[in-house]
């Protein structure tokens, strides 16, 4: 049965997940024509249906102490889980992953489940956390060297630390994750879209357009459908930025309808924050409201810390642009909160717009 679903997983993410890097995971089970299984569409489809199956199987692999097909399923389902499962849930698979993989004495596999692990913490916007993770994980594949699997590591720890604020330590990662890429042009464009964001924080936004602009030809040219939706995103908002906010408005959308087609949950909260981001520009006060609203429905139910702080910062900005300042500052403060705990730059942005009203 383990082996079975680990040939339907292996199949799947062919189809859904080309580029993406994944330890090579060996099964001999097969008792289909795979060329007839799976479209995008069939495949989609099968991962939402068999979801709950997939985790009892895992769940069988836990309780029989198969700990090698534990491993195996847990890594064949990582690029799935970490878009359209709750965090909470997917970061226990993986620190079940890296217990049972320090029995086996197996740097790769070890590693693989430690990345695994901190990109867990980092959707659910513990950067603290997956910042520490990142780190341990770096060291390791540094000692033997194994260019692809650091490249994936630091381009994950450059995007946390950019959450995290620590700008140029980011920029540094992720000039190295460039480096040792090795003409794998997924992780270049992960890493140009990463730097771009970077930029995007430091304000130098037709910087960032730029560098997104090089990630989205990869992207599309390789067909990294979700790559393609982050990065259309990612200059949507360097567009709001720079006042283009109807083009931004369209990009939005485009990466929007991206997301919901690949069942990320992550990245069409990040897409409603900032359709309600851009409806404050435009003076659609209700719909930026209801796209907040949206937004953390979708955030609370996959455990996303970060856009569920966003959203608080949405709707309260709404509401203090429609000249409710009570109810504005009490959703401020709830993002406030959030923000603090999760140790981000916006803390710095609310305390001044509290402070400004409270003067």
């Amino acid at each position: 049965m383990i082996d079975y679903y680990l040939s339907l997983l292996k199949h799947a993410n062919k189809i859904l997940y080309p580029h993406q890097y994944l330890v090579k995971i060996n099964v001999d089970y097969m008792d289909y024509n795979e060329e007839e299984v799976f479209n995008i569409e069939s495949a989609m489809s099968w991962y939402a249906e068999e979801i709950n199956n997939l985790f009892s199987v895992l769940d069988f692999a836990d309780k029989n102490k198969s700990s090698l097909q534990y491993w195996q399923l847990s890594q064949a389902m990582a690029n799935y889980i970490k878009r359209a499962i709750p965090t909470w849930r997917v970061i226990e698979v993986y620190k079940k992953a890296v217990l049972y993989t320090i029995d086996f004495g197996n740097i790769e596999m070890l590693v693989s489940s430690l990345t695994e692990l901190a990109l867990a913490h980092q959707e659910a916007g513990d950067f603290d956390q997956a910042s520490v993770i990142f780190k341990d994980a770096e060291n390791l594949w540094r000692n033997p060297l194994n260019k692809e699997s650091l490249a994936y590591v630091l381009n994950g720890y450059g995007f946390t630390l950019e959450r995290l604020g620590k700008y140029e330590e980011a920029l540094k990662i992720l000039d190295e994750a460039l480096i040792v890429q090795d003409e794998n042009q997924y992780g270049e464009a992960y890493t140009l879209n990463a730097t771009g964001a970077v930029y995007w924080r430091m304000h130098k936004y037709d910087d960032a357009l730029n560098i997104f602009s090089t990630a989205l030809k990869i992207r599309k040219k390789i067909k990294d459908y979700i790559g393609t939706a982050s990065t259309i995103n990612n200059m949507a908002f360097s567009h709001l930025k720079l006042g283009s906010t109807s083009i931004a408005k369209r990009m939005f959308f485009n990466s929007k309808k991206i997301f919901r087609k690949y069942h990320d949950r992550h990245g069409e909260a990040v897409v409603l924050n900032n359709l309600g981001y851009t409806s404050i520009e435009l003076k659609n006060l209700k719909k930026a409201k209801n796209y907040a609203t949206s937004a953390r429905d979708i955030a609370v139910n996959i455990g996303d810390g970060y856009q569920i702080g966003r959203s608080f910062d949405v709707e309260g900005k709404a509401y203090l642009e429609s000249g409710d300042k009570n109810r504005g500052i009490l959703l401020l403060q709830e993002a406030l909160k959030i923000f603090i705990r999760l140790n981000v730059p916006e803390v710095k942005e609310i305390e001044n717009i509290i402070g400004q009203i409270n003067k």
